[in-house]
Formats: C-alpha cells, structure tokens, sequence
C-alpha cells in the first residue's frame, strides 16, 4: 500500500491522462475482485483502495473523460463505476449516460477483436447495460483459445490475447463456463505453461503474473512452472513490495535524478505488473 497515493492523478495538477486511467481502472478492477470474496469483503486494505477511487471518480475531470473526449475509455470508466456502485457511482453517473455512450458505437471500436469485445461484454453485464454483443460463447469460440491450440506462437501479443481471454471467461476463477470442456481446459492449461516459459525466459513480470492468475482460474492444481514465476516475481520486488522491470528495460531510468522523477517514473512503468501479482496470488478458483 506504501504506493497508493501514487493512482491518484490530481495532487500532480494534470488532467488524468490514458496511462493515469488505465492505472485506476486496474486498481479499481483488483479492489472489487477481491472485495467478491469473503475473506476480503471486510478488509481495510481493499476500502483504503476505494477510498481513493471514490475521491478521484467524483472529479469531473476524470468521469466526464469518456463522453467529452475518448469513447474508447468506457472500459475502463465501467471499471470504477462497478468498483464503486456501493459508493454511489451511479449517482455520479447515471446508468443511463453509460447506456447513451454505449448505444452511440464509439466504445465498439476496440471490440473488432473477439477478446475486446468479451471484454466489453463482461464489463457491461457488470454494470446492467445493453449490449446486443454475441453471447459469450459465441465470443469465445472466435478467440484464439476458441480454436486449434496445436501451435500457439508465444510472443507478447498472444499472451496478452489469450490472458485477456481467460480473466473475463471464467470471471477470474468465480465462473466455469460450460465452453470450456475438460478436453479444452487442459488443452489451454498447456497453452499457459508454455507462454509463462516464454514469458520467464523474457523476464516480462506483467505476463508471468497475469499467466499464473490465468491458471489458477482453470485449476488449483500446482505445477514447478507457478513455483519458478513465484520466485522470479519475489525477486523483481523493490523494498516497498512493487515489481519492477528487470533494469535493462527502463532506458530513461539511468538519467533520472533520485527522488520523486525517479519514483514517478517507476511507478508508470511497474504498477501493473505489481497488481497482476497481487490478483495471482488472491484470486482464481475458491478454495474447497
């Protein structure tokens, strides 16, 4: 939590820009996972998250973002609106100006991909709204993992397709759709294993977290590969707990000075990868 205020774009005198928002959207997507399960429905790590959700959706500057700018970021804006409908985000935004914007088109455009258009659908069941999507199955079938699994290719892109599949397939563990058989539960468990062996070899942190989270939503079955990505990811944590990328990969960070650009900078380029892990190690399939 040493890093919470850091999601918050406003003490920074910045309109919330698409990186800022992605941030609360990731974070407001952690804090209503883990607020679904009992053993965390009360804890006050996840209402300190909301806390700061709530302060930063009331600012016009970011719930209006949406209908004044981006379409595209209704994802997103949905996002906090379910994180925050006990805190009355509907209030703030009414359901009704979600369901204008969506019925306008805008927010389709990133939903020519099968796996952005189940995104688009979970999120707007979530939030009670039309859609007239195909039904989730149907989607599904059109994605990658919904096809011959025989030779997956293992770079990023893929991986995130197939990650982006599963968190909204099996509604992060809480759901086993009856598309995914037992034959194709394992055919894609296999999948995974070998995109996180891809992803380890790369040290690409984001990925190992979000493919482990995608195998425990199938299975709580352990396998040497979750014991390897564990290690790999306790290792990339700083003193404060969050994930960073190996060196290498942070060119501008060599030529920061130490200090809050510094840390800033860390911040944009390592809090997801951080909250994945967080969602690794706390949801998937309920214990039995």
């Amino acid at each position: 939590m040493a890093t919470l205020a850091r999601f918050d774009p406003f003490p920074r005198d910045t309109p919330p820009d698409e990186r800022s928002q992605t941030a609360l959207a990731e974070l407001a997507t952690l804090a209503h996972q883990l607020g679904r399960r009992a053993a965390f429905a009360r804890d006050a790590r996840v209402a300190r998250c909301l806390d700061l959700l709530e302060r930063v959706y009331r600012e016009p500057l970011l719930h209006e973002f949406p209908f004044r700018h981006e379409p595209r970021a209704l994802v997103g804006h949905l996002a906090l609106w379910v994180a925050l409908r006990g805190r009355g985000s509907e209030a703030i935004v009414p359901r009704a100006r979600l369901q204008g914007l969506l019925d306008a088109g805008g927010a389709l455009a990133d939903a020519r991909e099968p796996y952005r258009a189940l995104e688009l659908r979970y999120f707007a069941e979530a939030a009670g709204l039309r859609h007239g999507l195909p039904a989730e199955a149907d989607l599904f079938a059109r994605t990658l993992l919904g096809g011959d699994l025989s030779d997956v290719p293992t770079d990023a892109r893929t991986a995130y397709a197939v990650t982006h599949t599963l968190f909204y397939a099996t509604d992060y563990g809480l759901a086993r759709p009856g598309y995914l058989t037992g034959h194709r539960r394992a055919d894609v468990l296999q999948v995974l294993r070998l995109l996180l062996q891809a992803a380890l070899g790369a040290e690409h942190w984001d990925l190992t977290g979000e493919l482990v989270l995608c195998h425990r939503c199938l299975t709580r079955d352990e396998h040497p590969l979750l014991a390897q990505a564990w290690g790999a990811l306790d290792t990339a944590q700083d003193p404060h707990g969050m994930i960073c990328h190996p060196p290498r990969f942070l060119e501008a960070l060599a030529g920061l000075p130490r200090g809050e650009p510094r840390d800033a900078y860390l911040f944009l380029r390592c809090h997801h990868m951080t909250l994945v892990a967080v969602m690794a190690g706390f949801l998937g399939l309920p214990e039995a």
